[in-house]
């Protein structure tokens, strides 16, 4: 596992699970949510915490029969923050979303793509959308952040 590599190959290696090794990833939606606990940031989504199990990562994949519109999602603590991964669909990382759970001095950032070339970064602070931006279809984007581009860049 190079390190530039090491994010993609630790996900692929659950793609076995999910009996899609050909195009594991052809979707991916997540959300990070600075300051609020899962049950919190899961709530402010909409999720039926009554409908929730606590799992392990590794045994996710174990008995997962999703489709797409399910609205499967999983939560848990990364730090500080709360991290909410969207196993079919990416309603999640829309922007009235961001701006909800980033209302009272929070912070929330999505990423998300699909086979079709749509590939996104939201980013809410404080109940206000600061960007939006397509990887793929670059266009003013509503947000109150200007971004800088680097056409060269030395790394």
């Amino acid at each position: 596992m190079g390190s530039g590599t090491r994010l993609y190959d630790l996900l692929f290696s659950y793609a076995e699970r999910y009996d899609d090794e050909e195009t594991p990833f052809e979707q991916f939606a997540a959300l990070w949510c600075e300051g609020r606990d899962p049950q919190a940031t899961a709530a402010l989504l909409g999720a039926d915490l009554g409908s929730a199990r606590t799992r392990a990562l590794a045994e996710v994949g174990e008995d997962l029969h999703v489709q797409y519109g399910d609205g499967v999602i999983l939560a848990g603590q990364a730090g500080a923050w709360t991290l909410v991964i969207q196993v079919a669909g990416h309603d999640i990382t829309h922007d009235d979303n961001l701006v909800s759970l980033s209302g009272d001095g929070h912070k929330a950032l999505s990423v998300s793509w699909d086979i079709g070339g749509n590939e996104e970064i939201g980013y809410a602070v404080d109940g206000e959308m600061s960007v939006r931006l397509s990887l793929a279809f670059p266009s003013p984007a509503p947000g109150r952040t200007s971004l800088l581009w680097i056409p060269s860049w030395k790394g």
